[in-house]
Protein backbone atom coordinates (compact mmCIF):
# COMPACT_ATOMS: atom_id res chain seq x y z
CA UNK A 1 0.00 0.00 0.00
CA UNK A 2 1.34 3.40 -0.99
CA UNK A 3 0.55 6.79 0.51
CA UNK A 4 0.60 10.28 -0.88
CA UNK A 5 4.10 11.48 0.01
CA UNK A 6 5.07 15.15 0.06
CA UNK A 7 8.69 16.21 -0.28
CA UNK A 8 10.08 19.68 0.43
CA UNK A 9 13.70 20.55 -0.41
CA UNK A 10 15.35 19.48 -3.66
CA UNK A 11 19.02 20.02 -2.91
CA UNK A 12 21.94 17.65 -3.45
CA UNK A 13 20.35 15.01 -1.21
CA UNK A 14 16.69 15.74 -1.91
CA UNK A 15 16.76 15.06 -5.63
CA UNK A 16 18.09 11.48 -5.46
CA UNK A 17 15.83 10.76 -2.49
CA UNK A 18 12.75 11.79 -4.50
CA UNK A 19 13.95 9.71 -7.44
CA UNK A 20 14.24 6.68 -5.17
CA UNK A 21 10.71 7.14 -3.87
CA UNK A 22 9.35 7.33 -7.42
CA UNK A 23 11.31 4.33 -8.64
CA UNK A 24 9.99 2.32 -5.72
CA UNK A 25 6.34 3.07 -6.39
CA UNK A 26 5.47 6.12 -4.29
CA UNK A 27 3.21 8.92 -5.51
CA UNK A 28 5.10 12.12 -4.69
CA UNK A 29 4.22 15.81 -4.56
CA UNK A 30 7.38 17.90 -4.46
CA UNK A 31 8.00 21.53 -3.65
CA UNK A 32 11.06 23.75 -3.63
CA UNK A 33 11.10 27.54 -3.80
CA UNK A 34 13.90 27.22 -6.37
CA UNK A 35 11.99 26.67 -9.61
CA UNK A 36 15.12 25.39 -11.37
CA UNK A 37 15.22 22.45 -8.94
CA UNK A 38 11.64 21.42 -9.66
CA UNK A 39 12.17 21.99 -13.39
CA UNK A 40 15.16 19.64 -13.31
CA UNK A 41 13.06 17.03 -11.57
CA UNK A 42 10.24 17.30 -14.09
CA UNK A 43 12.55 17.18 -17.10
CA UNK A 44 14.78 14.35 -15.89
CA UNK A 45 12.29 11.93 -14.42
CA UNK A 46 10.17 9.55 -16.44
CA UNK A 47 6.58 10.71 -17.14
CA UNK A 48 5.48 7.22 -16.16
CA UNK A 49 6.28 7.95 -12.53
CA UNK A 50 3.62 9.50 -10.34
CA UNK A 51 5.02 12.94 -9.56
CA UNK A 52 3.34 16.30 -9.07
CA UNK A 53 5.15 19.64 -8.84
CA UNK A 54 3.65 21.88 -6.17
CA UNK A 55 3.60 25.66 -6.52
CA UNK A 56 3.81 26.08 -2.74
CA UNK A 57 4.15 23.83 0.28
CA UNK A 58 0.37 24.23 0.77
CA UNK A 59 -0.12 21.93 -2.22
CA UNK A 60 0.98 19.11 0.11
CA UNK A 61 -2.16 19.48 2.25
CA UNK A 62 -3.59 16.07 1.29
CA UNK A 63 -0.37 14.14 1.87
CA UNK A 64 -0.31 11.45 4.55
CA UNK A 65 3.48 11.70 4.89
CA UNK A 66 5.70 14.72 4.31
CA UNK A 67 9.50 14.61 4.17
CA UNK A 68 11.49 17.78 4.76
CA UNK A 69 15.08 17.93 3.49
CA UNK A 70 15.99 21.50 4.42
CA UNK A 71 19.25 23.23 5.44
CA UNK A 72 18.44 24.29 9.01
CA UNK A 73 15.81 24.87 11.69
CA UNK A 74 15.12 28.43 10.58
CA UNK A 75 13.92 27.28 7.16
CA UNK A 76 12.15 24.25 8.62
CA UNK A 77 10.28 26.52 11.04
CA UNK A 78 9.30 28.82 8.18
CA UNK A 79 7.90 25.92 6.16
CA UNK A 80 6.06 24.47 9.15
CA UNK A 81 4.80 27.69 10.73
CA UNK A 82 4.70 30.07 7.77
CA UNK A 83 5.61 33.73 7.88
CA UNK A 84 3.86 36.50 9.77
CA UNK A 85 0.54 35.44 8.24
CA UNK A 86 0.97 31.80 9.12
CA UNK A 87 -0.09 29.42 6.33
CA UNK A 88 2.62 26.89 7.11
CA UNK A 89 2.31 23.12 6.84
CA UNK A 90 1.12 22.88 10.42
CA UNK A 91 -2.04 24.73 9.38
CA UNK A 92 -2.56 23.08 5.99
CA UNK A 93 -1.85 19.39 6.60
CA UNK A 94 -4.70 17.10 7.58
CA UNK A 95 -4.98 15.48 11.03
CA UNK A 96 -3.11 12.20 11.20
CA UNK A 97 -0.32 13.32 8.88
CA UNK A 98 3.31 12.47 9.72
CA UNK A 99 6.08 14.98 9.02
CA UNK A 100 9.72 13.82 8.97
CA UNK A 101 12.45 16.43 9.35
CA UNK A 102 15.29 14.66 7.56
CA UNK A 103 17.77 17.54 7.68
CA UNK A 104 20.17 18.43 10.48
CA UNK A 105 18.13 20.65 12.79
CA UNK A 106 18.38 22.04 16.29
CA UNK A 107 16.92 19.43 18.68
CA UNK A 108 15.19 22.08 20.81
CA UNK A 109 13.39 23.45 17.74
CA UNK A 110 12.41 19.91 16.77
CA UNK A 111 10.78 19.36 20.16
CA UNK A 112 8.93 22.67 19.84
CA UNK A 113 7.52 21.77 16.42
CA UNK A 114 6.58 18.30 17.63
CA UNK A 115 4.57 19.76 20.50
CA UNK A 116 2.78 22.19 18.19
CA UNK A 117 1.97 19.44 15.68
CA UNK A 118 0.57 17.27 18.45
CA UNK A 119 -2.09 19.94 19.13
CA UNK A 120 -3.21 19.48 15.50
CA UNK A 121 -3.23 15.67 15.78
CA UNK A 122 -0.12 15.42 13.60
CA UNK A 123 3.17 13.67 14.23
CA UNK A 124 6.43 15.58 13.75
CA UNK A 125 9.50 13.35 13.85
CA UNK A 126 13.21 14.02 13.51
CA UNK A 127 14.65 11.56 10.99
CA UNK A 128 18.03 12.96 9.88
CA UNK A 129 20.08 11.03 7.37
CA UNK A 130 23.76 10.20 7.24
CA UNK A 131 25.57 9.30 4.06
CA UNK A 132 26.81 10.86 0.85
CA UNK A 133 24.91 11.76 -2.31
CA UNK A 134 26.05 8.40 -3.66
CA UNK A 135 24.28 6.60 -0.82
CA UNK A 136 21.20 8.76 -1.34
CA UNK A 137 21.16 7.70 -4.98
CA UNK A 138 21.48 4.04 -3.99
CA UNK A 139 18.86 4.26 -1.22
CA UNK A 140 21.46 3.19 1.33
CA UNK A 141 21.28 6.09 3.76
CA UNK A 142 21.41 5.67 7.52
CA UNK A 143 18.27 7.21 9.01
CA UNK A 144 18.03 8.10 12.69
CA UNK A 145 14.45 8.21 14.04
CA UNK A 146 13.46 10.21 17.10
CA UNK A 147 10.09 8.64 17.87
CA UNK A 148 8.53 5.36 18.86
CA UNK A 149 5.04 6.14 17.50
CA UNK A 150 5.47 5.93 13.73
CA UNK A 151 2.97 3.99 11.65
CA UNK A 152 3.93 1.10 9.37
CA UNK A 153 3.26 3.03 6.16
CA UNK A 154 5.60 5.81 7.24
CA UNK A 155 8.34 3.33 8.17
CA UNK A 156 7.98 1.65 4.78
CA UNK A 157 8.54 5.01 3.08
CA UNK A 158 11.76 5.53 5.04
CA UNK A 159 12.92 2.03 4.09
CA UNK A 160 12.85 3.11 0.47
CA UNK A 161 15.47 5.74 1.28
CA UNK A 162 17.70 4.03 3.82
CA UNK A 163 19.18 0.61 4.47
CA UNK A 164 19.79 1.22 8.18
CA UNK A 165 17.01 2.71 10.31
CA UNK A 166 18.06 3.43 13.89
CA UNK A 167 15.57 4.31 16.63
CA UNK A 168 17.25 6.85 18.88
CA UNK A 169 14.56 7.49 21.51
CA UNK A 170 12.21 10.44 22.01
CA UNK A 171 11.62 13.30 19.59
CA UNK A 172 14.75 15.45 19.35
CA UNK A 173 17.14 12.61 20.15
CA UNK A 174 17.84 11.84 16.49
CA UNK A 175 18.77 15.43 15.67
CA UNK A 176 20.96 15.53 18.78
CA UNK A 177 22.78 12.35 17.74
CA UNK A 178 23.11 13.62 14.17
CA UNK A 179 24.85 16.77 15.44
CA UNK A 180 27.23 14.70 17.55
CA UNK A 181 27.91 12.38 14.63
CA UNK A 182 28.74 15.33 12.40
CA UNK A 183 31.01 16.76 15.09
CA UNK A 184 33.00 13.51 15.19
CA UNK A 185 33.13 13.44 11.39
CA UNK A 186 34.32 17.06 11.24
CA UNK A 187 37.08 16.32 13.74
CA UNK A 188 38.26 13.45 11.56
CA UNK A 189 38.09 15.54 8.40
CA UNK A 190 40.13 18.31 10.00
CA UNK A 191 42.78 15.80 11.12
CA UNK A 192 42.96 14.39 7.58
CA UNK A 193 43.41 17.84 6.03
CA UNK A 194 46.07 18.85 8.54
CA UNK A 195 47.92 15.56 8.06
CA UNK A 196 48.01 16.03 4.29
CA UNK A 197 49.24 19.60 4.72
CA UNK A 198 52.06 18.48 7.01
CA UNK A 199 52.99 15.65 4.64
CA UNK A 200 53.18 18.03 1.68
CA UNK A 201 55.40 20.45 3.61
CA UNK A 202 57.72 17.57 4.49
CA UNK A 203 57.92 16.40 0.91
CA UNK A 204 56.16 13.10 1.60
CA UNK A 205 54.17 11.29 -1.09
CA UNK A 206 50.56 11.99 -0.07
CA UNK A 207 49.23 9.18 -2.27
CA UNK A 208 51.25 6.71 -0.22
CA UNK A 209 50.13 8.41 2.99
CA UNK A 210 46.57 7.84 1.81
CA UNK A 211 47.27 4.11 1.49
CA UNK A 212 48.81 4.09 4.97
CA UNK A 213 45.81 5.85 6.52
CA UNK A 214 43.30 3.59 4.79
CA UNK A 215 44.96 0.44 6.11
CA UNK A 216 45.93 1.68 9.57
CA UNK A 217 44.36 2.82 12.82
CA UNK A 218 43.88 6.39 11.59
CA UNK A 219 41.23 5.27 9.08
CA UNK A 220 37.92 7.19 9.16
CA UNK A 221 35.05 8.07 6.82
CA UNK A 222 36.71 11.27 5.62
CA UNK A 223 39.73 9.25 4.51
CA UNK A 224 37.60 6.64 2.79
CA UNK A 225 35.33 9.03 0.92
CA UNK A 226 37.04 12.40 0.60
CA UNK A 227 40.83 12.05 0.63
CA UNK A 228 41.57 10.57 -2.80
CA UNK A 229 38.53 12.04 -4.53
CA UNK A 230 38.54 15.64 -3.33
CA UNK A 231 41.36 16.56 -0.92
CA UNK A 232 44.51 15.34 -2.70
CA UNK A 233 43.29 16.54 -6.14
CA UNK A 234 42.31 19.84 -4.42
CA UNK A 235 38.85 19.96 -6.01
CA UNK A 236 37.20 20.14 -2.56
CA UNK A 237 33.78 19.29 -4.05
CA UNK A 238 32.67 16.71 -1.53
CA UNK A 239 29.00 17.71 -1.69
CA UNK A 240 28.68 19.01 1.88
CA UNK A 241 29.15 22.75 2.27
CA UNK A 242 31.32 24.34 4.92
CA UNK A 243 28.37 26.47 5.99
CA UNK A 244 26.24 23.43 6.79
CA UNK A 245 29.10 21.80 8.66
CA UNK A 246 29.58 24.97 10.69
CA UNK A 247 25.88 24.97 11.53
CA UNK A 248 26.07 21.38 12.79
CA UNK A 249 29.11 22.20 14.93
CA UNK A 250 27.28 25.17 16.45
CA UNK A 251 24.39 22.84 17.30
CA UNK A 252 26.79 20.43 19.00
CA UNK A 253 28.41 23.35 20.84
CA UNK A 254 25.02 24.53 22.08
CA UNK A 255 24.24 21.02 23.33
CA UNK A 256 27.55 20.83 25.19
CA UNK A 257 26.95 24.21 26.80
CA UNK A 258 23.45 23.28 27.93
CA UNK A 259 24.80 20.10 29.50
CA UNK A 260 27.71 22.02 31.04
CA UNK A 261 30.19 19.69 29.38
CA UNK A 262 33.67 21.02 28.69
CA UNK A 263 34.36 20.02 25.08
CA UNK A 264 37.63 21.74 24.08
CA UNK A 265 37.46 20.66 20.44
CA UNK A 266 34.14 22.49 20.12
CA UNK A 267 35.47 25.63 21.79
CA UNK A 268 37.02 28.22 19.42
CA UNK A 269 38.79 29.78 22.42
CA UNK A 270 40.88 26.63 22.82
CA UNK A 271 42.33 26.84 19.32
CA UNK A 272 45.75 28.49 19.24
CA UNK A 273 47.57 29.71 16.12
CA UNK A 274 49.75 26.99 14.62
CA UNK A 275 53.50 27.63 14.54
CA UNK A 276 54.95 28.61 11.20
CA UNK A 277 56.11 25.54 9.29
CA UNK A 278 59.37 25.58 7.38
CA UNK A 279 59.18 24.60 3.73
CA UNK A 280 62.37 22.59 4.20
CA UNK A 281 62.18 19.79 6.79
CA UNK A 282 64.93 19.74 9.42
CA UNK A 283 67.62 17.11 9.09
CA UNK A 284 66.13 15.11 11.96
CA UNK A 285 62.69 14.76 10.35
CA UNK A 286 63.28 11.16 9.35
Amino acid sequence: MTSCVGFVGLGNMGKPMVKNLLEKGESVIVYDKDESATRWLYEELSPNWSICIGTSHRDLRDCDIVLLMLPDSNITNLVMLGGEEGNGLIESLKPGATVFDMGSSDPSQTVMLSELCATKDMLFVDAPVSGSVIKAEAGNLTIMIGSQDIGLNAINVLKKLGSDLIRTGEVGSAHAMKALNNYVYAAGLLAVCESIHIAERMGLDVTILSKVLKSSSGRNVAIETKLDNYIIPRSFKGGFSLGLQSKDLLTATSMANKCEVNAPLLSPESVKPAPTLSLSPPASTF
